[in-house]
């Protein structure tokens, strides 16, 4: 079809990163249609083979609507940046001879329900603007040499969409492999399933965006391995940090370090090291991590793997803050300081302190 709602659309669509970079030329066309459902993969509102597919309906009416506004609150007055859009694409819905008059008023409808949002929201507080935080990347370490089905899979803090590149330092916008969200946005897992997985060092680098249109700027990595044996194993591991990322910022307290590792034979351990202090500890299993309790400052933290034979390798160092919580008066109390390298440790040895403490009472 052609006419001014197509441009419309296409006028759109061309304003949101990564969906449609041609000229508005009012026939939708295949170019339009690829756009359409970049889109919609993109926003999980609809996949090959499902209705709507490729095809401007009521939902990405309304997501086309939310997305442009979110862009344009920041760049134009209030006023307009509720309106313009949803006017525009109100329009659009409503002409378009491919839909019903009741698919219109569902369009409509959804519309008027999305600007009764935008009015209210001037009563919420403050926006959004914190990414994702991703956790429980899976699976890590070395799986079986016959594997015919592994589940790639991550947890973020809220709801959101998230993308895998098989390349480092892929920005969002450019990674074009979803994983499927749970039903509540918050798991998401991507299966890879072939006859035979090929044996080989696997991995994959996911971003994530939630409802707030607020991205991840770095990777989170899952690597694994389908299990490769050399007759003289001279392939040392790879180790990653996954948490923090470099650049991130925490609230004094205790804070996970945790790392993604894997070897073609299997990682035997992770040892930790903070500001250059060997934390004492090495994690067996993955996921690796170790928790210490870190007073306000700029830390640096790396890890150091070690596979079964005994091959090393050392993660790319990432430097992080940590901040101080907001507290009254009447708690604060001078910062105790932290033994950085005996921290786990320590809490190993207060919990023995309270079993025995309980075992006691108990034989008394």
């Amino acid at each position: 079809m052609t006419g001014s709602d197509v441009k419309m659309l296409q006028q759109l669509l061309s304003r949101i990163p990564n969906t449609y970079q041609e000229s508005a030329t009012g026939y939708f066309g295949k170019l339009t249609e690829s756009a359409v459902k970049r889109f919609q993969e993109r926003e999980g509102i609809a996949t090959s083979g499902k209705p709507g597919y490729g095809q401007a309906g009521p939902k990405t009416v309304a997501k086309i609507n939310e997305v442009i506004r979110r862009m344009e609150t920041s760049s134009l007055p209030k006023a307009a940046a509720e309106s313009a859009p949803s006017a525009a694409m109100n329009s659009m819905a409503t002409n378009m001879p491919s839909l019903s008059t009741s698919t219109a008023a569902t369009a409509s409808n959804a519309t008027s329900t999305s600007s009764a949002s935008t009015s209210s929201a001037s009563a919420k507080p403050a926006a959004d603007t914190t990414p994702p935080v991703r956790a429980n990347g899976s699976p890590g370490n070395v799986l079986p040499m016959d594997s015919k089905k592994i589940t790639i899979s991550l947890t973020t803090n809220e709801a959101a969409r998230c993308y895998w590149s098989n390349v480092p330092n892929t920005a969002f916008d450019y990674m074009a492999t979803a994983l499927t969200p749970s039903s509540n946005g918050m798991s998401h897992s991507y299966l890879l399933s072939l006859p035979m997985v090929p044996m080989g060092d696997y991995a994959f680098f996911v971003r994530c965006r939630d409802s707030n249109m607020n991205v991840n700027k770095t990777d989170y990595p899952i690597l694994f391995s389908v299990q490769h044996i050399e007759s003289e194993d001279r392939s040392p591991p790879r180790v990653v940090m996954s948490s923090p990322t470099d650049g991130d910022s925490a609230a004094t307290g205790v804070i996970t370090l945790t790392t993604a590792a894997s070897d073609n034979a299997g990682v035997s351990g992770v040892r930790f090291f903070l500001n250059s202090q060997d934390l004492n500890f090495e994690d067996p299993s993955s996921p690796y991590s170790i928790s210490v309790m870190l007073s306000p400052g700029t830390y640096r933290a790396f890890a150091v793997a070690r596979d079964t034979v005994g091959n090393r390798a050392t993660s790319t160092e990432i430097t992080f803050s940590v901040t101080a919580k907001a507290t009254s008066s009447a708690s604060r109390a001078a910062p105790s300081s932290v033994n950085l390298a005996s921290a786990s440790y320590s809490f190993k040895n207060g919990f023995g302190r309270l079993i025995s403490l309980f075992k006691g009472i108990f034989h008394r």
